[in-house]
């Protein structure tokens, strides 16, 4: 364990970041744009998602557009699965632009009789108002149509039962029908099962549709974007709003919350920043991912060091003591390793059971946070034991084919968890204390010609929310493209 010690910091330019006092060429504070709501999406065509190498498209596979003044969110089923015939892949996607209407190799009738049941996932999940069917044949032939949330469990019968459903015959098309059925209901729904008198029954379908309420899907308006000159590790804000990103070669810019750049600086250390973040003191406090060490940088350019048990990946604070954590990993071996305030004594090497760990936080009650992505689960630890006490869910049917990366922690207890992959698409998950999802941020995207537009992220790292939960910041890209992304999540 490396030797505690409080001394002047040697290099001069991280004091300069951290008191804004002496930062060179610093450009001139720049008016900040107007935040202006990010404008609708284009009409989108989904391409069909295959269950067992589901990937993720330059586009979301979803589309909006507007009804009767309300603006609702039109998707096509992610996956579809008939279990009894263990059929994959079925009725996913738009209708079909050819000249059959389904899957002719099991509408022939040459199969067995029998109902079998169709179920279909969709992505992101939604408060539905209709569920239009694609079809060819006889609508005697569909037996019901239910609607489930996977998450809550809560569903409905919306077809036969007490149904307004409509049809609507087609001409020119392959599919002879269209079955629309109006839906009410106050919960979202990422899960529709319809069940047919037969599997050539269910062979006539091509499409289902899934229309619904966009009301937790609401982007939060970009209040600024800047460039980043190298690949970001790791975003934080202080309690004053000054943002801090670290980031490759060991390098860390200063923003104010208008995006205006106000220094930069290289911390001169033996390994490389893996992570930062502010303690209750509004320090600045850096960790290794090499050695494993971390250094509290105090307002007056001082320095506390320690640490070196283990290679750290995240490091988080605990609001009620101060106790610093780092979430270190030794080959593959994960530790919650605590440190009491002020000092380098290691408090008790907490192991931990996974394979794998992303993100690092505390709520504002004092309860730690981590993230499992292989198995999906947001977890909480005990910060005493190291024993996990709660998990959440994350793998829901838009998240299942997903990769969080980070996730930080609002005064309320709300969750944002950032992906770099999903099946919805969506960058941000908004959570709130319980694990429901509250509202969704942002759009996961591919880069063009090295590039991405606002309001869309590559390759996402890091987020933080600012302590009055006005702003979450995020840094994103990749291949010498980096972006440092300012959110107004509510206004003031």
């Amino acid at each position: 364990m490396n030797i505690a010690k409080l001394h002047k910091y040697l290099l001069a330019a991280l004091t300069c970041s951290v008191l804004s006092a002496c930062a060179t060429n610093t450009p001139a504070p720049l008016s900040p744009e107007p935040a202006t709501q990010i404008a609708t999406q284009p009409v989108i065509n989904p391409t069909e998602v295959a269950l067992e190498t589901a990937q993720l498209t330059s586009t979301p596979t979803y589309e909006v557009v507007k009804i009767d003044e309300q603006s609702l969110l039109h998707l096509w089923a992610l996956r579809g699965i008939i279990d009894a015939v263990d059929l994959v892949n079925y009725a996913t996607g738009a209708p079909e632009d050819d000249e059959s209407c389904g899957t002719a190799m099991i509408a022939d009738g040459n199969i067995p009789a029998g109902e079998v049941t169709l179920a279909l996932s969709y992505a992101p999940s939604i408060i539905p108002k209709q569920v239009k069917l694609w079809l060819d044949g006889n609508l005697d032939e569909i037996l019901r149509v239910e609607i489930l949330n996977t998450t809550s469990g809560l569903g409905r019968e919306v077809y036969p039962a007490a149904s307004d459903a409509g049809e609507t015959l087609l001409d020119n098309n392959a599919c002879s029908r269209i079955l629309s059925i109006p839906v009410d209901v106050d919960f979202e729904v990422d899960t529709v099962f319809i069940t047919f008198r037969s599997l050539a029954a269910a062979g006539q379908v091509d499409a289902v549709e899934l229309a619904g309420s966009t009301e937790k899907f609401l982007d939060a308006p970009v209040y600024w974007r800047m460039p980043l000159a190298a690949a970001p590790v790791s975003v934080a804000v202080d309690r004053y709003n000054k943002v801090m990103v670290a980031a490759e070669n060991n390098n860390i810019y200063e923003f104010d919350i208008e995006g205006n750049e106000l220094g930069k600086a290289q911390v001169v250390i033996d390994g490389s920043l893996s992570d930062i973040t502010f303690d209750n003191e509004n320090n600045l406090v850096l960790s290794d991912a090499v050695y494993g060490t971390y250094s509290v940088v105090t307002s007056n350019g001082e320095v506390l060091t320690g640490g070196g048990d283990a290679p750290a990946v995240q490091v988080a604070i605990e609001p009620d003591n101060g106790k610093l954590f780092l979430l270190g990993d030794l080959g593959g071996l994960f530790y919650l390793l605590p440190y009491l305030p002020g000092t380098d004594e290691i408090i008790n090497p907490l192991p931990l059971d996974d394979v794998a760990y992303a993100g690092l936080a505390f709520s504002p009650d004092s309860r730690l946070f981590t993230i499992r992505p292989i198995e999906g689960f947001l977890a909480e630890y005990d910060p005493l034991t190291g024993v996990e006490i709660n998990s959440i869910p994350l793998k829901k049917a838009e998240y299942i084919n997903s990769l969080p990366v980070d996730l930080s922690i609002d005064q309320n207890g709300n969750f944002y968890v950032l992906f770099e992959r999903n099946e919805g698409n969506s960058a941000i998950a908004v959570l709130d204390a319980n694990g429901a999802i509250l509202r969704r941020l942002g759009t996961l995207s591919e880069s063009v010609d090295g590039d991405w537009p606002e309001g869309n992220y590559y390759r996402p790292r890091s987020i933080t929310v600012t302590t009055d939960g006005r702003f979450a910041l995020i840094v994103d890209g990749e291949a010498g493209t980096y972006y440092l992304t300012c959110l107004l999540i509510k206004e003031d």
